[in-house]
């Protein structure tokens, strides 16, 4: 994302002679004292929230990682940016895969941030209870095929018995 960089062409010649990637420099606005440097990085951190939050909304989820990946470069430790890329981890995958696991881990570093955060501390408990009880189907289901297997054993080993008990 870089929608606060720019590309200058270091040639005078660029119309002329075309654009030369050896020429291209690029340019980050950082401002011009401590003041303008924090509301710049400000004012690009709600912007990279905002960005996440549309692209979460329109369920592009790697866009939406991109712009929380962005925020948290310019603040490791900030809630939103954690609790967006969170939700935008959510959109594609499904309990129990390993992104699963990342995004419950960002809910517990913004827990850790701010405990007291009531939107954040309500997804965690739904991915928890979501996890817990898609551990408890997995266990249902095996334990459901293992004892399928052993009925159909029995079934074929049923004729042999009749035959031992003759």
């Amino acid at each position: 994302m870089s929608i606060f960089r720019y590309i200058r062409s270091d040639s005078n010649r660029w119309h002329e002679d075309g654009i030369d990637d050896k020429f291209l420099t690029e340019i980050e606005t950082k401002g011009n004292n401590d003041f303008e440097e924090k509301k710049i990085r400000s004012s690009k951190q709600f912007c990279y929230l905002n960005i996440a939050t549309c692209y979460i909304k329109i369920s592009n989820s790697q866009i939406a990682c991109d712009a929380c990946n962005e925020a948290l470069k310019l603040d490791g430790s900030c809630v939103k940016a954690l609790h967006r890329r969170s939700k935008a981890i959510l959109l594609t995958c499904k309990c129990g895969d390993e992104q699963y696991g990342r995004a419950i881990k960002d809910l517990e570093q913004a827990l850790k941030i701010e405990p007291q955060n009531k939107e954040v501390k309500k997804d965690y408990e739904i991915l928890l209870k979501n996890l817990k009880s898609n551990k408890t189907k997995k266990i249902t289901a095996k334990i459901e095929e293992l004892h399928d297997m052993s009925e159909s054993k029995l079934a074929e080993e049923a004729p042999v018995l009749n035959v031992l008990n003759e």
